[in-house]
């Protein structure tokens, strides 16, 4: 258990993070040949015909390798922002992670997101600057940026030395050497003394290490006050406890391309990395269980803290699903305890209990047969019946782990099937989709009867219509993307009303209710349901049913149609028959109420606003504004670094649709965006009146 580590590779689109996987993989000799993204056999994770034929990483992707004495599950994650949720549910099962980032592009829109993401998980992580052969790289620059826009507790424990024609090695702060990487691909990793003329250097960046390690580190501090230079060994010690303690992030530098500085970042994954007994993952307890089974295992009341113990009772957490040649396959880490083919497990969140028939280990889209698995372990299980996000037990704990983030689709578009005779295919075909993607959502609109597909961005939804034509013959037509507009309100608005219907036999309806809706601040959630009455004059089932009943009104507003966010409904007052009051009968005064008060709250229409980034060399600049200004995007930075100009701008989603053609146009083909979403805002009244009518 002391020599596992499970990591995620995480980057910006083009960072090179598959590159470094492939190198990885072959330099622990888990492959005997490396392939590039855009060859014709493609990088070893990016096993999907659409990844190799696009070059870039869609789904993640997991296998397993041994370096050093140690053994590392590793899972290679998408770059581009559309498919982010890969990355959300690899690092909620991760201990560790590398960032990879660009020596020329530095911080970039994906790497702050990242990062927020790692923080979110607790996960500690090491930095890889990477693309040091490529001109305009610059190592320092990236560095302050790690600190200065992440806030990264960043460190050189490397320093770069180089040729007229490229890097040619690197000085080691920790075990003061010259690296070198000889051979055909750079395999073989040589040290040497230092030469006098690299002395200076070494010295004045070691001390800088040593000095921004006494600050953290009580041991470092105690030698440095005595004017004690520290061993290797105490420094990498050092290093290790206060990277477990998200105080310090290691940065090491290399070109994974160029077969450079990969082999050092492996080993400092072993020697600074946390492994599973370095980290406790709390469980929530779902009941009490029988005296002296989970008492050993509570920290609180409600909550069990899971240890990497393979005697404690099994715990394990599904964080993928994939369809394969096996059927529907289940990604898993294990959190506690062992499981063995044929062993009994149950399902946390239906209470179903299941047989483990296949255990699969995982190298990309190869799966072979296990017989067991222990904590810590990453595995694959065929014919589970579960959705991303499932706890399973062997029964002894009753526990769930918590969910990762899921983040809320921001368009869609119309499809329908090319062959009527598909109709019934493609509905379980999408509903395959979703259940392994939980980003990607399906819809019947009410109005139109339109089926609609939700994404996190074109690129998303194209790849899925891809799949739809590729993978299971069923191409479909589809519409222009639409973007996912909402309704808010912005002041407070009274209601009063009292929902009286008799049938003329049997028992009818009654119900009242007197409250306000107000809207919310951003931070407060979506909607919140307040049962402000007293005397028991709102039950607990009427509540129930008028909280259901303003939820449901709330999926299409009065103003242009669109679901209603940030909606605080508070009820004051409410009456009830002894006979003619019920669930339904205050959910349908629920939906009187949200329509009577609605208009009255002065409802705006919102759109989803985005963080675009644009990269261009600076001739191109004036004719990239002139594009953005007709997109009415407002321009928040622009800086210039070496032979590039980096524009930053908040654009409507709506205006951006089709924007890298006119992008290619002006800059000849040089300039690249990026995008993200950024928060909702308010539309012009010009807008909101087009799509009124």
């Amino acid at each position: 258990m002391k020599k596992l580590r499970n990591i995620g590779i995480s980057a910006h689109i083009d960072a090179g993070k598959t590159t470094l996987s492939e190198r990885i993989l072959f330099y622990a000799g888990r492959i005997h040949r490396m392939h590039e993204i855009r060859s014709e056999v493609g990088a070893t994770l990016d096993s999907d015909p659409i990844e190799k034929r696009k070059g870039i990483t869609i789904r993640s992707a997991a296998t397993r390798l041994n370096w050093s004495e140690h053994t590392i599950q590793l899972v290679d994650t998408p770059g581009h922002v559309d498919f982010t949720i890969e990355v959300e549910r690899t690092l909620r099962v991760m201990e560790g992670a590398i960032l990879v980032v660009c020596a020329v592009g530095g911080v970039q829109p994906q790497t702050i997101h990242i990062d927020r993401q790692m923080r979110r998980y607790s996960v500690s992580r090491i930095a890889y600057i990477n693309k040091l052969d490529r001109p305009g790289a610059d190592y320092l620059r990236v560095v302050s940026e790690l600190r200065n826009q992440l806030g990264m507790p960043a460190q050189l424990l490397q320093v770069l030395v180089s040729r007229a024609d490229g890097p040619s090695g690197l000085l080691d702060l920790v075990a003061p050497a010259l690296i070198t990487f000889e051979g055909k691909y750079g395999e073989h990793v040589v040290r040497h003394p230092v030469d006098v003329e690299l002395r200076e250097v070494l010295r004045t960046n070691r001390i800088r290490l040593i000095e921004s390690l006494a600050e953290l580190d009580d041991s470092i501090a105690d030698l440095y006050l005595k004017e004690v230079e520290p061993s290797s060994d105490e420094l990498q010690s050092a290093i290790r406890r206060q990277v477990l303690r998200h105080r310090f992030v290691p940065v090491f530098l290399g070109s994974a391309l160029q077969n450079f500085g990969v082999q050092p970042l492996l080993d400092g994954v072993c020697a600074f990395l946390p492994g599973p007994e370095d980290r406790s993952v709390e469980l929530t307890r779902l009941n009490d269980g029988p005296e002296g089974t989970e008492k050993k295992y509570a920290e609180r009341d409600d909550r069990v803290m899971a240890s990497a113990d393979v005697n404690a009772p099994f715990v394990a957490y599904v964080f993928k699903l994939l369809e394969d040649r096996f059927g529907l396959i289940a990604f898993l880490r294990i959190y506690q305890g062992r499981l063995l083919r044929g062993d009994t497990i149950f399902n946390m969140r239906t209470g179903s209990k299941m047989k483990v028939g296949r255990l699969l280990s995982i190298h990309a889209d190869q799966l072979s047969d296990l017989e067991n698995a222990v904590a810590g372990d990453i595995v694959a299980m065929a014919g589970l019946d579960c959705i991303s996000g499932d706890t399973f037990t062997d029964g002894r704990l009753r526990v769930c782990a918590a969910p990762f983030h899921v983040p809320e689709p921001v368009i869609s578009i119309a499809i329908e099937p090319e062959r009527s005779a598909d109709a019934n295919r493609l509905s379980a075909v999408l509903g395959r989709f979703v259940r392994e993607d939980p980003t990607l959502r399906i819809r019947r609109d009410r109005e139109s009867g339109q089926l609609l597909l939700d994404g996190m961005g074109e690129l998303h939804l194209s790849v899925y219509l891809e799949k739809l034509r590729e993978e299971v013959n069923c191409p479909v037509k589809s519409g222009q993307p639409e973007v996912a507009y909402r309704e808010q309100i912005t002041r407070r608005a009274a209601f009063d009303v009292l929902h009286k219907k008799q049938t003329g036999s049997g028992q009818g309806e009654y119900a009242r209710l007197i409250g306000f809706i107000e809207p919310m601040e951003s931070a407060e959630g979506e909607f919140e349901f307040r049962n402000a009455t007293t005397g028991g004059l709102l039950t607990k089932e009427y509540a129930s049913g008028s909280e259901r009943g303003f939820r449901e009104q709330m999926q299409s507003g009065m103003l242009i149609g669109a679901p209603v966010r940030k909606l605080r409904v508070v009820i004051t007052d409410a009456a009830n028959h002894a006979v003619d009051s019920s669930e339904l009968a205050f959910r349908n005064c629920a939906r009187e109420c949200f329509r009577q008060a609605y208009m009255h709250a002065l409802p705006v229409a919102m759109e989803p606003q985005m963080h675009v980034q644009i990269t261009v060399p600076p001739d191109f600049q004036s004719s990239v504004m002139v594009i953005l200004n007709q997109r009415k995007a407002l321009i928040e930075n622009v800086s210039v670094e070496r032979q590039e100009t980096r524009i930053e701008a908040s654009v409507p989603l709506r205006l951006m649709f089709g924007f890298a053609t006119p992008l290619r146009s002006v800059s000849r083909g040089h300039g690249q965006f990026s995008m993200q979403f950024k928060r909702y805002a308010q539309m012009h009244v010009q807008n909101v009146n087009r799509l009124s009518d």
